[in-house]
């Protein structure tokens, strides 16, 4: 049986309200310090979680605006070129289309799996997806990881509470298609809790936070060495 997991990515393609953008003037998210800023940040965490797989039955798609594609392409030249497991994707175009297609029609099951284009997934997270994905499951969600903030090398446990975005759908042969889903839903589609663990929410300099609680950190040397190196950190 083929199976692969397309583990996928938004970057800018869903434009939101910024807390300093007028309407009527060029979207943050376009631009191209905007675009720069944040795929350092994607290379850095995300990037690395997901090249270092320990199972490589995998495709990562990097889901772009199309009103930026001559930005998004420059800046991810080298890691197109270099990773081809790596493909960014442009509703509506031929390579979108075809990406879908193949999808579709070459593989028995395609287990999508998002992740934030900051975060990380665990470096066995294609493993456990592909071996021991819940029989009979038709998705299922990480509700349980860590959190680690970059900037003071803190780890900490992490509840997503009722749902979070770290998801992962199953398309039998045929269906696979490409929905940007909101994640409080997979509950609601029937999704299940997966294992705790393989997740870390990641907080950066543009992405700050101060609210965590002391018992929540993880402060022994040697099982945060441990889970740090799982993520490729």
């Amino acid at each position: 049986m083929s199976n692969i997991v397309a583990i996928w990515s938004p970057f800018n393609n869903v434009i939101k309200p910024f807390t300093d953008w007028k309407p009527g003037t060029p979207h943050p998210a376009l631009s191209h310090s905007w675009i720069k800023k944040r795929f350092d940040i994607w290379y850095e965490y995300t990037y690395k979680s997901i090249s270092n797989q320990t199972d490589k039955r995998y495709i990562y798609l990097i889901a772009c605006n199309l009103l930026s594609k001559h930005i998004t392409d420059e800046i991810f030249l080298d890691v197109v070129k270099n990773d081809k497991r790596v493909k960014l994707f442009y509703h509506g175009t031929c390579e979108f289309r075809d990406t879908v297609k193949n999808l579709r029609e070459n593989y028995d099951n395609v287990y999508a799996a998002r992740i934030d284009s900051d975060d990380l997934y665990s470096i066995d997270v294609v493993s456990y997806i592909l071996n021991e994905f819940p029989k009979g499951a038709t998705c299922g969600y990480f509700l349980k990881g860590y959190g680690y903030q970059h900037i003071f090398k803190r780890l900490w446990n992490y509840d997503c509470c009722k749902s979070g975005p770290f998801y992962v759908v199953k398309y039998p042969r045929g269906l696979y298609r490409f929905d940007v889903i909101e994640h409080p839903y997979i509950k609601k589609m029937g999704g299940i809790v997966l294992k705790d663990g393989m997740f870390i929410v990641s907080i950066h300099e543009n992405n700050y936070s101060s609210s965590i609680k002391k018992p929540y950190f993880v402060d022994e040397i040697k099982q945060k060495d441990d889970i740090l190196k799982r993520f490729s950190i």
